[in-house]
């Protein structure tokens, strides 16, 4: 009786460093066999610019913080010695 892993009959994992290139770039091996409606889903999804309110709070939070930093700053280093 022959015994057989999984590892025999499965797909060989990329590297790790083609994984995180794969991540960054947003490339998905499971898109090929997504459905023309699930791919037209997904980008609409990823392409739209609708912001949650947390988010559009967050943004103006920080908004905030740079402008007041860059006043502060031109402010400071302008005043004479």
């Amino acid at each position: 009786m022959i015994f057989t892993t999984d590892h025999e009959n499965s797909v060989p994992r990329k590297p790790i460093w083609r994984r995180g290139y794969d991540w960054f770039c947003g490339y998905n091996a499971t898109e090929i066999d997504m459905s023309e409606e699930e791919k037209k889903a997904k980008l609409n999804k990823i392409t739209s610019i609708e912001q949650d309110q947390k988010a559009d709070i967050l943004l103006y939070a920080l908004l905030v913080f740079v402008l007041s930093t860059a006043v502060f700053i031109y402010a400071y280093f302008s005043m004479p010695t």
